[in-house]
């Protein structure tokens, strides 16, 4: 669970933006997340919920963005992560083909 470590590093990041910027209150930290990356970003937002319980921290707002999509360059046809890709192998196979 390497969320947690990836929770406190933001964390930390904050901490620091914070004395930087005249110890100003800290609303909200804004994360986007890349497709790659194998991050859960349920278990992210527990995690920082976890190390932020009962400090000054507590009630600064997660905001997690997920703006990876997949497109076909060659007929622009989006194969956004909204859409379940594997849940219908040969329709994903005729996407990417551009025949769907």
């Amino acid at each position: 669970m390497h969320e947690l470590s990836i929770a406190a590093a933001i964390l930390e990041a904050a901490q620091r933006e914070v004395v930087l910027h005249q110890n100003a209150p800290l609303q909200k930290i804004a994360v986007r997340l890349g497709e790659l990356a194998a991050v859960d970003a349920e278990a992210l937002r527990f995690s920082f919920e976890m190390i932020t319980k009962a400090t000054e921290f507590e009630p600064v707002e997660l905001e997690l963005e997920d703006p990876a999509y997949f497109m076909v360059i060659d007929c622009e046809k989006d194969l956004s992560r909204d859409r379940p890709l594997v849940a219908d192998v040969a329709e994903f196979l005729m996407s990417l083909l551009c025949l769907g």
